[in-house]
């Protein structure tokens, strides 16, 4: 509060992932897939520990009012993808992880972002042991969840109500 008046902090919709430059770029060729630019917004993402490079799932609004994804590599985009009609759909980044290893050479990962279908209710990743990942809603029935530093042979779940397993992947790095 500053001299009685409230003050609020405001998101970009890049998230700070991108600069202002960066993101003009990615917007407008978003915008020329037929999305509205002004709904052009990270749904996930994060900053590739080895490179820094962002990587980052994006969400917009079509022209005809559908809610669609592309997966964004630095400032390149990928396919559009507007149905998620798999239980689970991953994009993988391979990646090198400094503080895996502190005082050795870094171990290569794997950066996972994801999308799961609406009947999706838990998504989980094993490899020492079993760990619950947090999905946010991503828009049109659709979830989203993103993972640093997951191991090769790591295997991924997501799993329907009750234990149904709805789709499992393995990872491996590409």
């Amino acid at each position: 509060m500053t001299n009685g008046l409230s003050t609020r902090t405001v998101t970009p919709p890049h998230w700070g992932l991108y600069s202002n430059a960066n993101w003009d770029v990615v917007a407008a060729e978003f915008e020329q897939r037929g999305f509205n630019r002004a709904s052009v917004h990270v749904v996930t993402g994060t900053k590739l520990m080895g490179t820094g490079q962002s990587f980052a799932l994006l969400g917009a609004r079509s022209d005809s009012g559908r809610d669609c994804f592309v997966v964004v590599r630095g400032t390149t985009l990928g396919s559009t993808t507007c149905d998620v009609s798999r239980p689970l759909l991953v994009f993988i980044e391979r990646d090198l992880c400094a503080s895996c290893a502190p005082g050795r050479t870094p171990v290569k990962t794997l950066t996972i972002l994801g999308l799961v279908r609406h009947d999706v209710s838990t998504v989980t990743l094993t490899a020492h042991g079993e760990s619950g990942l947090g999905i946010s809603p991503a828009g049109g029935g659709t979830y989203a969840f993103n993972f640093s530093a997951a191991r090769n042979n790591s295997l991924l779940r997501a799993r329907g109500t009750g234990t149904s397993i709805l789709a499992a992947i393995r990872l491996r790095l590409p």
